[in-house]
């Protein structure tokens, strides 16, 4: 069968109506519109199919139940592998993003190098006037660093980064051999582990440097409380999750301290409890899920302590 090169978008939505117009106005004005645009609705309860089907070129699908980030896309993504398994390229896409023009004539310029993810910059606000990209893990807190691009990347097109963009990235699904796209992490680092599962399989990720989405969302301030749960105890499910057992003991005292103190020097104490239930909640998650079949301790150190800082 041969494979088009045409990317299909996953543009995922649940009460999108306020945001998604500019979203769509974005994909409408690119350079390169080699792509078939999909909106999959986790069961809206806004006017967002009629916003949607004033666009003939987007086809509107409902899952029929609000599955999350996660769900909705893993959704998509059999769907795809369904109904279009021609087609080699998936766009996962956020509603709230402004894609810039010529995002996927710069997309297509990366699949030349061949490798199963690529990602793009990001501007956080529409007055930002640099770009911000992935960085890596640091440690041993194991929370996850962004930077703004320097000004040398900017000629180079494209760079290496560590994790994909959540907001948009593209798959090769010709490349791509599992079963499911994400692991449910409740949106919390979903893409983070999706990243890192494939990097400590030696894929590399690729950025373009020319192009980039803007965030269009309000800037939230304060994460409530459930929120910081759910950052917790994903922090500790994807160590337990991704590396192997003897590292994550080994690291687990100065994990707790470095997450205490980073909560005690920068945090609200009135989210202790949900911190704590979070910590608690991750390593009852850690113990139960010992001697499961995970990254080896040479090679989780390597990773880790080497090839974790080349960004």
């Amino acid at each position: 069968m041969q494979k088009s090169n045409e990317i299909l978008i996953s543009l995922l939505t649940y009460n999108s109506a306020e945001v998604i117009e500019d979203c769509l106005k974005s994909l409408e004005n690119q350079t390169n519109k080699n792509f078939k645009c999909f909106v999959f609705d986790n069961n809206s309860t806004d006017n967002i199919e009629e916003i949607v089907k004033k666009y003939s070129w987007i086809k509107f699908i409902k899952t029929g139940s609000n599955y999350g980030y996660t769900g909705g896309h893993n959704f998509a993504f059999k769907y795809f592998k369904k109904n279009l398994p021609r087609f080699k390229y998936m766009m996962v896409l956020n509603p709230d993003t402004v894609l810039k023009e010529n995002l996927m004539e710069e997309f297509f310029k990366l699949f030349k190098h061949k490798v199963t993810l690529y990602t793009c910059m990001m501007k956080k606000s529409p007055t930002d006037r640099k770009m911000w990209t992935s960085k890596n893990i640091h440690l041993p807190s194991f929370t996850f660093t962004g930077r703004y691009l320097k000004n040398n990347e900017y000629r180079l097109g494209r760079i290496k980064t560590s994790f994909v963009l959540g907001s948009c990235f593209v798959i090769d699904l010709e490349k791509y051999k599992e079963k499911y796209l994400f692991k449910d992490y409740f949106m919390y680092h979903d893409e983070i582990e999706l990243s890192l599962r494939l990097r400590l399989q030696g894929e590399t990720i690729l950025a373009t440097t020319k192009s980039y989405v803007t965030h269009i969302t309000k800037k939230i301030k304060d994460l409530n409380n459930q929120t910081v749960y759910l950052l917790e105890l994903n922090r500790l499910k994807l160590q337990s999750d991704l590396f192997s057992d003897l590292y994550v003991f080994l690291n687990l005292p100065f994990y707790l301290v470095s997450r205490i103190l980073i909560f005690v020097l920068f945090k609200p104490m009135s989210q202790s409890k949900e911190i704590s239930r979070g910590i608690n909640d991750g390593l009852k998650y850690f113990q139960a899920n010992l001697g499961k079949e995970k990254t080896n301790f040479i090679k989780t150190i390597k990773f880790l302590l080497i090839d974790n800082f080349k960004f």
